[in-house]
């Protein structure tokens, strides 16, 4: 959305003021704004009487044993997460890595 006002200046004959974007919510980008996905979910509105967006973005909890925004696999796991634009949340899964020969204790592999 864009804020701020504009007038037709009679004299001059043109329009004055200007119409700068507003910047979007925590978590959105675009033009208007939307939640921005990997790791957003929510719905944004634009008001254009308050010339502000509605609504809010917030942090999608990730899968088990992943963290980060956007989720990716903790150490010693292992997998593809993918965010589903269509329903604002993660498909696949981490799983757990086996340690490498002569090591143990996975996750937290040592010799």
């Amino acid at each position: 959305g864009y804020s701020g006002s504009i007038a037709w200046d009679t004299v001059a004959r043109a329009y004055t003021g200007s119409c700068p974007l507003v910047a979007c919510p925590t978590g959105a980008n675009g033009v208007p704004c939307v939640c921005n996905g990997a790791g957003f979910a929510g719905t944004l509105s634009w008001n254009s009487s308050t010339q502000s967006y509605g609504g809010t973005c917030s942090v999608v909890t990730c899968p088990s044993f992943s963290s980060g925004t956007p989720c990716v696999c903790n150490a010693g796991y292992s997998s593809t997460l993918v965010w589903n634009n269509g329903n604002q949340s993660y498909t696949g899964s981490c799983s757990l890595v086996g340690c490498p020969s002569g090591a143990a204790g996975a996750p937290s592999c040592a010799c």
